[in-house]
Formats: structure tokens, sequence, C-alpha cells
């Protein structure tokens, strides 16, 4: 079994990446996620499950 824990942060907000044998689980995904993850060449699989850790406004 691999598992490996990533945190990314935007200076204002952190995630936690979670990967279990190549399933990708991710914690807070903040706004420009996968911009900031691309900027640090982190390796975007499509996620098993996405976990919010605060209400999000779409107004």
């Amino acid at each position: 079994m691999n598992i490996k824990v990533q945190f990314l942060t935007n200076n204002k907000e952190k995630s936690c990446i979670l990967t279990v044998n190549r399933h990708q689980y991710i914690f807070n995904m903040f706004e420009g996620y996968q911009r900031v993850a691309l900027n640090y060449n982190m390796t975007i699989l499509s996620p098993k499950a996405i976990f919010l850790s605060y209400k999000y406004s779409m107004s």
C-alpha cells in the first residue's frame, strides 16, 4: 500500500491531498487550486472525493 500526504497553500488557504494507491482525496479545495498545483509541478489525478471544510457562497 502506497500512501502520500501533501499540503498546498496559496497564502490564504490550505489544502491537504491524500493519495492512496493512486486514488486521490482532496480536503479543503480552495479557489485557484489547480493553478497553484501546476505552479508546484504537482501531479493532478482525477480525485475520488473532494471534502470541503466550509460553505462556499455562490452569489
